[in-house]
């Protein structure tokens, strides 16, 4: 009785309340661009579709744009216009988006179609007679307005796995006016469902400061947090922090009937019950993709292959993905404070997932007894230093009897006291704002620091050092930059680590103790050997590179290894491959006719392309094809 008095009470203005939110949800989504109904689904319309890829979605160094479609892991199937408009781009490239199409539509956006297998009659007729006439395989046409116009649920080609594509599928977008990536769901595609909410992993605690501690450590510290039954997270033990910190998480979103994991788009972190940070990846310029390393911790994702996302706004990121910019995330611990910190994780469909934890106001700076002390192997646990952001951090196993350290900068000597001490070892903070040291003792061991200079990230910088000269662009860098760099020998060198993000290539100039030839080529060595492109200018050799980390300069003298795998009446492959620098150019006549070529770098194959109708598919081929350090494989065949 007394609960239907307040259900009769109160839930008219809670209907009411809902409604508007509802209202200014739709109205808002309007105002963006998000008209329902608009546009229709790329492939089979109206039947149920399951998704490989959807916006937003973390990839190394990109957010992915729109929406991989399945396609059963086969090729060939009708892609068809979203709606009425005009093809108004059409190109062909080895790699990124394959064959693709564009569609821009009376409302001033623009759809896409990538990795296709192969477009409409005439529009296949225009391409293949394009790339006979520029000679090229690569082309990039912009049609007049009303050349290709289309319908909605008109055929424009089949589905594919050209490009770069990794498996087949469909990947289509819907651009707005400023060709910016929107969100398909955000359209209400029926064909595409998701019920199931984000799956957390892990949390973390990030110091931002010197002054910073998480559980009294200068580090990230990373906690796995217990779901509860209703789908939400919580950490049971509050976390001691003090100074400022930030909030990062491990997560993904997923799907009915499908193992593949999605990127989850929005997030809010609430602190005591006041929003302070939010975020959604709904729209974001191509420019902008770079800055994926700032929005996620890329030294962590470098060195142990865990992806967390910030959940704050970083120095240096300028992404547009921010409701409110001012609201930056980051959460100033005092002394025996407590807060409790609210995750709200959201996907496309606003499927929300909660985590909840508890955070009070602690150093915990660790003291440990005598008898406590492990003895430690010096040679299997060195005394080492490393760098986040301006501060740099030193550790040494811990010696009872010594509270500091000595630092040297020249002839200067500054003595610092023990910032906190964890696991059997001591560790000593230092703000490298203050100056650069050349080394540091602590007990009777020692540190010396191969720190050359400090690189601003604000404007354009050159470093012009021994042997080695440094071209810096403007926002090359996230945050300031403590370069090092080091010869190993003649021909292996260090330039700073390759943890270090780059949103626009570095320009370097080496002066190698080698005699200069062209087939010498400088190399990055990480997981694989990437050749750069290397100019020799007199007796210095020059490179851009996007990484930092080991380069060493090889002598490719070996040419493209070419071998047939198929010569019939139907198709002519070869398999290439080359042992160093890689493949670079190629060229093929037939009849002394120029012909075009497919090359496919995912396989290592090389394929005839289709001939112009006047040609005949038949007589001798002549293949030619250097590689990147310009050695040269011809082969000649009758086919």
């Amino acid at each position: 009785m007394i609960y239907n008095k307040w259900r009769k009470k109160h839930t008219t203005p809670i209907y009411i309340f809902l409604i508007s939110i509802f209202t200014f949800t739709k109205l808002f989504s309007q105002f963006l661009g998000y008209t329902k109904g608009y546009y229709q689904f790329p492939l089979k319309p109206g039947e149920r579709h399951l998704l490989s890829g959807t916006m937003g979605e973390l990839r190394e160094a990109h957010f992915h744009a729109g929406l991989d479609i399945k396609t059963n892991g086969g090729e060939g199937l009708p892609v068809y216009a979203a709606a009425d408009g005009y093809i108004s781009r059409i190109k062909v490239s080895e790699g990124g988006y394959g064959k693709v199409l564009y569609i821009t539509h009376g409302n001033n956006q623009t759809s896409v179609y990538a990795h296709l297998s192969i477009f409409t009659e005439e529009l296949e007729e225009l391409a293949l007679n394009t790339q006979y006439s520029r000679k090229s395989y690569y082309i990039n046409i912009y049609p007049k307005k009303d050349r290709f116009k289309v319908k909605k649920g008109q055929l424009i080609g089949r589905s594919g796995n050209t490009g770069s594509s990794r498996a087949p599928h469909l990947h289509f977008e819907i651009r707005d006016p400023n060709h910016r990536p929107m969100n398909p769901i955000k359209f209400g595609f029926e064909e595409v469902v998701d019920n199931l909410s984000p799956v957390v992993f892990n949390i973390a605690i990030q110091p931002l400061d010197i002054n910073a501690r998480a559980n009294g450590a200068f580090e990230k510290l990373i906690i796995v947090p217990k779901k509860l039954k209703d789908g939400s997270y919580v950490i049971e033990d509050s976390i001691s922090a003090i100074g400022l910190i930030g909030v990062e998480v491990q997560t993904h979103d997923r799907a009915e009937m499908t193992y593949n994991r999605y990127g989850v788009n929005r997030m809010e972190v609430l602190l005591d019950g006041k929003s302070i940070y939010s975020h959604e990846i709904d729209q974001i310029a191509f420019n902008k993709n770079k800055y994926i390393h700032a929005f996620t911790d890329f030294s962590h994702r470098q060195r142990k292959n865990q992806t967390f996302q910030r959940c704050y706004i970083a120095d240096g990121n300028v992404l547009n993905i921010y409701p409110d910019p001012s609201k930056k995330g980051k959460i100033n611990v005092e002394e025996d404070k407590k807060h409790s910190v609210t995750l709200l994780l959201y996907d496309s469909f606003n499927n929300k997932t909660e985590v909840r934890l508890n955070i009070v106001g602690k150093s915990n700076i660790l003291q440990l007894k005598k008898e406590e002390l492990p003895k430690v192997d010096i040679a299997l646990d060195p005394p080492f230093y490393d760098i986040y952001e301006n501060t740099i951090r030193f550790q040494f196993p811990k010696n009872l009897e010594k509270r500091k350290a000595k630092l040297y900068s020249g002839f200067f000597v500054e003595e610092i006291k023990a910032s906190y001490e964890k696991d059997s070892k001591v560790y000593f903070l230092w703000d490298l704002r203050e100056g650069i040291p050349d080394s540091i003792s602590y007990s009777d061991l020692s540190i010396k620091l191969d720190i050359a200079t400090k690189i601003p990230s604000d404007r354009e910088y050159i470093y012009n050092g021994d042997n080695l000269t440094l071209k810096f662009k403007q926002n090359s860098l996230l945050d300031t930059l403590y370069l090092s760099h080091s010869f190993l020998d003649d021909s292996t060198f260090f330039i700073g680590e390759k943890y270090t993000p780059f949103f626009k290539p570095v320009e370097v100039e080496v002066k190698p103790k080698l005699i200069p030839n062209p087939s010498l080529g400088v190399y990055l060595i990480d997981e694989d050997t990437t050749y750069l492109e290397s100019q020799w200018k007199k007796n210095k050799i020059t490179f851009s590179t996007t990484s930092f980390g080991r380069f060493t300069i090889l002598n490719d003298t070996v040419p493209p290894d070419i071998s047939i795998i198929r010569n019939d009446k139907y198709n002519l492959k070869f398999k290439v491959v080359d042992n160093l620098s890689g493949i670079g150019t190629y060229e093929a006549t037939l009849n002394g006719e120029w012909v075009l070529l497919f090359y496919e770098p995912k396989y290592d194959h090389l394929s005839l392309g289709e001939l112009p109708k006047e040609m005949v598919r038949k007589g001798k081929l002549v293949l030619k094809m250097t590689d990147k350090a310009g050695n040269e494989t011809t082969v000649e065949i009758d086919i």
